[in-house]
């Protein structure tokens, strides 16, 4: 007969978004006790204060299955609170290393290359075009100071009835809070006996770039990492292709000048001189962006959000996987000589018509396809939890004469 567990009379529901450590500290507050202390007697996780963020990261099976029988919450429901809700969707794996503890040494590569923006000079036998030893531990967007040093944003944090840490801020993906316009800072979490508090570290004002660009592409990456998709302005996208363009982007403009052709550097160079600064000014030798201090991925980030804004409005056209995901114009491939007057235009995107051809060729994948018409459900579902959206949806797919359906196999 299995042993019966108590449930907790006090245990406040996860917010949307929240991470794991973030609502133990909330629990442990019910009850006037420390977090550290709570793990310890509660649920048999000895940790000390500084390594408390490892719950967010791979907290351990037991634990999970602990705080349901305590609270009644599903595991899968809490597994959602740390990283591995990132996995495999925008993060391929949450363990650097396979099943018999040997490090993936493609794992870098098979994230960082699959939609570049710029074209590169490399061999056609080059695995590693950034031409890296990467450390064993490495994960994208894995930047373990911002699990050891809390990130936030102070605006959201002073609005929530009881202040949480979101789990999106745990990672570099993002710089900036979209809903208040503002540089995401450091902040020390503590935990006392009836109260939480967040002290910020970080003045902003060492950041003097604007961020209004930055505020447009983290508003996109938001929409990635808690809806499942996004919207650009030459359509949608999966999240997992948005996250891993990025990523792609990033390590790209980092690069030293050997890898890129001369009329390629010459478009990036202009990008960093949009921001006061000459060609990989202050980065000396290269660094993948997990390993770069605050500001220099700032920097970096910085310069992406301009090159995909001048993606979006048209203004730099090649060849790549990367771009043909953003264009809504088809980019000509036929030759060096029709390709290479095209890479920089000024004409505009033509929205509408891409739209209208998406359309189209959705409606005709869930006429044909049941699945289609699942998955297309089930990301209603996931927008707007009310209901309200999808009745409105099944009425206009029954009028274009498709087959509601909510199961297929």
């Amino acid at each position: 007969m299995s042993k019966f567990v108590k449930r907790w009379p006090l245990h406040p529901i996860p917010y949307v978004e929240e991470s794991l450590l973030s609502w133990i500290m909330r629990i442990a507050k019910k009850y006037e006790i420390y977090p550290e202390d709570f793990l310890k007697h509660e649920l048999d996780i000895e940790l000390e204060t500084q390594d408390l963020y490892i719950v967010d990261i791979n907290p351990p099976g037991h634990l999970l299955d602990k705080l349901s029988q305590h609270t009644g919450i599903a595991v899968n429901k809490i597994r959602e609170l740390t990283a591995h809700s990132y996995v495999p969707l925008l993060i391929d794996t949450r363990e650097p290393v396979n099943s018999n503890g040997i490090s993936n040494s493609n794992l870098f590569s098979e994230y960082i290359n699959q939609f570049n923006i710029f074209p590169r000079k490399q061999s056609a036998n080059d695995k590693n075009p950034f031409g890296l030893i990467m450390n064993s531990n490495w994960l994208p967007w894995f930047d373990y100071k911002r699990f050891v040093n809390t990130y936030g944003c102070e605006d959201c944090l002073k609005e929530d009835r009881e202040p949480y840490l979101r789990l999106y801020w745990r990672f570099s993906w993002m710089m900036t809070c979209p809903f208040h316009n503002q540089i995401l800072k450091r902040v020390k979490m503590y935990s006392f006996i009836n109260y939480i508090k967040f002290y910020f570290t970080q003045d902003t004002e060492e950041f003097p770039h604007s961020i209004d660009n930055l505020r447009i592409i983290d508003e996109i990456t938001l929409q990635a990492v808690t809806k499942g998709f996004v919207k650009t302005p030459s359509g949608y996208l999966h999240c997992g292709v948005w996250i891993r363009l990025l990523r792609s982007l990033i390590e790209e403009l980092s690069l030293l000048q050997k890898n890129f052709p001369q009329i390629v550097l010459e478009v990036i160079t202009s990008l960093w001189k949009e921001h006061g600064l000459t060609f990989r000014s202050g980065f000396n030798r290269y660094k993948v962006f997990e390993e770069c201090d605050d500001s220099k991925q700032l920097i970096l980030m910085l310069i992406a959000s301009s090159t995909l804004q001048s993606i979006f409005n048209n203004h730099i056209k090649y060849p790549t996987s990367g771009i043909k995901l953003l264009t809504p114009e088809v980019i000509g491939s036929q030759d060096l000589s029709s390709v290479y007057p095209w890479y920089i235009s000024n004409s505009k995107p033509l929205i509408s018509k891409t739209i209208d051809i998406l359309i189209d060729e959705a409606v005709t994948s869930m006429r044909s396809d049941p699945q289609v018409v699942v998955e297309f459900r089930n990301i209603i579902k996931a927008f707007d939890k009310s209901g309200k959206s999808l009745v409105s949806v099944d009425q206009t797919l029954k009028e274009l004469g498709i087959k509601i359906t909510d199961n297929f196999t």
